[in-house]
């Protein structure tokens, strides 16, 4: 499956394309390829933005660029297709993350201003 986020960023001016209004609710989406069907996954986000899997794909998480303090949440991956138990993993305080990875230890690297460190 594909697991895609909508933030709405590139919509909101003209350095990425012409500005309009969204196209999709900020929303994180899971998409099954084989029957093209697309779900919304987690909705209770303000700017899904960031997301990666935990080497097991047991965990998925996710910045959260619209939140104050910006955060990085973590989900569990139940079956392989919803979330649950969401929680909050780092608190960011003002610094914006975007990309987030986790390498094969577990640790989730992001991209932030300052050295944060998460409760799990």
């Amino acid at each position: 499956s594909v697991w895609f986020r909508a933030p709405g960023y590139g919509i909101l001016g003209h350095y990425e394309g012409t500005k309009a209004e969204f196209e999709l609710p900020t929303r994180l989406y899971r998409l099954e390829p084989g029957t093209n069907e697309a779900t919304v996954v987690l909705e209770d986000l303000e700017r899904p933005n960031g997301l990666c899997f935990s080497p097991d794909f047991g965990r998925l998480y996710v910045t959260d660029t619209g939140s104050e303090p910006k955060r990085l949440m973590v989900y569990d991956v139940v079956d392989g297709t919803r979330l649950e138990n969401g929680r909050p993993f780092c608190d960011l305080g003002t610094a914006t993350s975007d990309g987030i990875r986790c390498d094969t230890d577990g640790n989730v690297w992001a991209s932030a201003s300052g050295v944060h460190e998460g409760d799990n």
